[in-house]
């Protein structure tokens, strides 16, 4: 009977220890994915403007899915000069890590060039 307990018992806690890491998983996965969403958000806002980004790094703060986010862009020559470098760093606000960072090209309005894709 004591056996049968004890296996019963070593059962439980290595399925509840499964679930924990399940769940510590779908955490991390849907933080990154609402994150890359923010990010190509911000990009495509950043496509559609008539005004070429301007070289320089900005920074601001949202609340999306009932989270406080905050993102960072840095905006910096390409070496085309009809295309510029945008990367879009997103991150819980008041956390270290970074969820996800994106980087793209946006070319230039007034040049008539594509960006690569």
């Amino acid at each position: 009977m004591l056996v049968a307990l004890a296996v019963v018992g070593i059962s439980l806690a290595a399925i509840s220890s499964n679930y924990v890491r399940y769940f510590d998983v779908a955490h991390h996965l849907q933080e990154h994915t609402l994150a890359r969403w923010i990010a190509e958000n911000h990009l495509v806002m950043r496509q559609t403007e008539k005004a070429w980004p301007a070289l320089g790094t900005r920074d601001g703060k949202l609340l999306y899915a009932n989270r406080n986010w905050q993102w960072q862009e840095r905006v910096t020559p390409s070496p085309d000069a009809d295309f510029r470098r945008i990367e879009i760093e997103v991150q819980l606000e008041g956390s270290k890590a970074v969820a996800v960072k994106l980087v793209a090209y946006i070319a230039n309005p007034v040049s008539g060039k594509q960006a690569p894709s």
